[in-house]
């Protein structure tokens, strides 16, 4: 074919066939000028077709370089966007190149060059083809091993629910596998994963049903379940474990809800209990209602306990008492004496040291402390509790006198605390509100109204030294002073 002078890098006039000129002699004929005019037109032409030949060789072969790198990223960018599988990605791609391919080649300035880009551009076709249907062929094989592999997948979860279709499932997965077109190395492949994987759910299956079982079947190693024959050593040793998890948690599960029930049974015995409480403190619990109830027959809070409880006079609070068992309700947790069980307060009424209202009381007051907020604010109720004891107790610390009534009055106040702070909660109030001494509405302050001045303890302090025959006091001598009588008793 004919070679446009440009592609062989021709770069002067007379290698394209222009001469230097024609020699025209120095006397020539009218006729001979015109002749030789003529012809030094057409060298001009000449000269002016190859220029023009050569800009578009340069531009076509700037065309074609950065076609055939876009032509490769554009190959890129379709495999990286194609199907799984690559379906007709072939075709698709070299139908777009065509397109493409047909303007580049309209685009080119001369016959010549047109020609030359018509030639690269199915060179470049023929090296991109290749290239798509090698892809092409490999995202087929591909994702057919994928296709396998997720049908094996969906059988092995099949299996955990169904343990005993593992013969039939692998049997499927394997007639599918010998359908589609795969290379026998592939096929193979797929067929050892399927029996792996689905003979290790089909067991998991199984252990849930029933993993003792599976564990000695397991173990014993002479199993003739096609499932547990399939296994691997190291699938057998897993799965031995799992059995062994298996049952652990499944004894944890039992020891739990059993647990539970228990919590359950109690809670619905404490709401008895209180209604129970609740009508003895107002004469109308009857010995039949209890034994109807749901308390157990004996042992703390029982049936046995509240009857007892019912058969008790009815007395008034030992005020001692009523402070140590508010005290040990709020000491810290696992300190020793802590009243953890509303029910350990049941014996004091059951001995008439306690009464029902002020059983009830206490039995707020743990109930309350079995929360997290409970046990923060048990701690500052027992900070605030201290001190009123401190406070009521001991009034007058200059001259060393207790209050011969200062239990009484710890009581008192500890039962208008108790009512206080319930109401004051309910009313939107927190903790710190009413127990932070730095607070407006701290419930401390009402401690002032419990104490008495050093002239009532003494008072009472000689009433109750004087008095007899209740009690064992040294008798006071004849003209024997306040003062000096305390002195010598010792008080």
């Amino acid at each position: 074919m004919a070679q446009i002078p440009t592609y062989d890098q021709r770069t002067n006039v007379s290698g394209a066939g222009l001469g230097a000129g024609p020699d025209l002699p120095a006397s020539s004929g009218v006729g001979e000028g015109l002749q030789d005019v003529g012809s030094g037109i057409q060298s001009v032409v000449k000269a002016i077709d190859v220029v023009q030949e050569r800009d578009a060789a340069t531009a076509a072969l700037q065309t074609l370089s950065q076609t055939q790198s876009q032509e490769a990223q554009n190959l890129e960018d379709q495999q990286l966007k194609a199907a799984p599988g690559a379906p007709n990605f072939t075709p698709n791609f070299l139908r777009d190149f065509d397109t493409r391919s047909k303007l580049i080649v309209q685009s080119a300035q001369t016959r010549e060059s047109k020609q030359f880009m018509q030639e690269r551009m199915l060179a470049l076709r023929a090296e991109l083809e290749h290239k798509a249907r090698y892809f092409e062929a490999a995202s087929r094989a591909q994702n057919n091993v994928s296709v396998g592999e997720k049908a094996v997948d969906s059988a092995a979860n099949e299996l955990v629910n169904n343990p005993m279709l593992f013969t039939q499932r692998l049997a499927e997965r394997n007639a599918l596998f010998d359908a589609m077109p795969l290379e026998p190395a592939t096929r193979q492949k797929l067929k050892d994963y399927a029996q792996s994987e689905m003979a290790k759910y089909s067991v998991i299956g199984r252990i849930n049903l029933d993993p003792t079982r599976m564990l000695i079947e397991l173990k014993a190693g002479d199993s003739t379940d096609p499932a547990v024959k399939a296994l691997t050593p190291d699938q057998r040793l897993e799965l031995e474990q799992r059995a062994k998890i298996t049952i652990s948690a499944q004894y944890t599960d039992l020891e739990h809800a059993r647990e539970l029930a228990k919590q359950q049974l109690e809670d619905r015995q404490k709401v008895t209990q209180n209604q129970l409480l609740q009508k003895m403190n107002g004469g109308q619990l009857s010995a039949n209602e209890v034994l109807n109830s749901n308390l157990n027959p004996f042992g703390s809070g029982s049936k046995d306990e509240f009857i007892n409880m019912l058969k008790a006079k009815a007395v008034k609070t030992d005020p001692a008492l009523f402070n140590e068992l508010f005290a040990r309700a709020h000491l810290p947790d696992g300190s020793p004496g802590k009243i953890v069980d509303e029910n350990q307060l049941n014996s004091y009424v059951i001995d008439q040291r306690l009464n029902i209202e002020d059983l009830s009381k206490l039995r707020g007051e743990i109930s309350g402390n079995k929360t997290t907020d409970g046990e923060s604010e048990s701690k500052l109720k027992n900070g605030l509790f201290e001190v009123a004891k401190s406070t009521l107790t001991r009034s007058n610390p200059l001259i060393g006198l207790r209050d011969p009534i200062g239990d009484e009055n710890v009581q008192r106040f500890t039962s208008w605390f108790m009512g206080e702070y319930a109401k004051q909660r309910q009313a939107g109030k927190s903790p710190q509100q009413l127990l932070d001494p730095e607070s407006p509405d701290y419930l401390g302050k009402r401690l002032k109204s419990y104490v008495r001045t050093p002239q009532q303890i003494m008072q009472s302090t000689l009433e109750s030294a004087t008095q007899a025959p209740a009690t064992n006091a040294v008798p006071r001598k004849v003209g024997e002073s306040a003062a000096d009588y305390l002195a010598r008793t010792g008080q």
